[in-house]
């Protein structure tokens, strides 16, 4: 309340409403496809969740990722250190696994952080071009890296692809049907 210096009081005098906020803010999530990623780019959704005290801070919230080695389709240990990423993360490297997380504050300044539930493989080398070893000739011939048969007789041979991916591994290989 106001006073002049007559001693005339603020017929209105002002009133403030104070609230102690101590909580969180809840029900943040960060959504990215779990599995591998093979053009450099990672899809990244998130929801800052909901205050029921001063409120979310949209402009507070921070997208982090972490980081492991990738090698024969396995992570490594992740690294412990976050670093701050942009939706969609396109400065992923290849042979690493990443994990994301969303940290968000109210107004009040309570930090809420929400983890990501899939980890991302980064693969965006090729396979090494298989090498096919021939054998188990019947009624056939291995000439030159030439495979020669007679149509019209019964005969068989096999082909046998070796291959290697540091990342990811080898899935499988195709054959062309003869």
């Amino acid at each position: 309340r106001a006073t002049d210096a007559a001693g005339n009081p603020d017929p209105t005098p002002a009133a403030f409403a104070w609230l102690l906020d101590t909580a969180a803010p809840t029900d943040g999530s960060i959504t990215v496809a779990a599995g591998y990623d093979i053009d450099g780019s990672v899809a990244i959704s998130t929801d800052n969740g909901n205050d029921s005290g001063s409120g979310v801070d949209a402009s507070s919230a921070v997208i982090e990722r972490e980081s492991a080695g990738l090698g024969a389709g396995s992570c490594g240990s992740f690294s412990g250190s976050w670093t701050s990423v942009s939706a969609p993360d396109t400065s992923v490297a290849t042979a690493n696994c990443y994990r994301y997380r969303l940290r968000v504050r109210d107004h009040a300044g309570n930090w809420a952080t929400s983890a990501s539930a899939s980890e991302v493989k980064v693969d965006l080398t090729d396979p090494a071009t298989p090498s096919l070893v021939v054998g188990s000739l019947a009624n056939a011939v291995l000439n030159g890296g030439t495979v020669h048969f007679r149509p019209g007789t019964a005969g068989s041979f096999d082909v046998t692809p070796s291959s290697s991916d540091a990342e990811s591994g080898i899935a499988g290989y195709g054959h062309p049907t003869l």
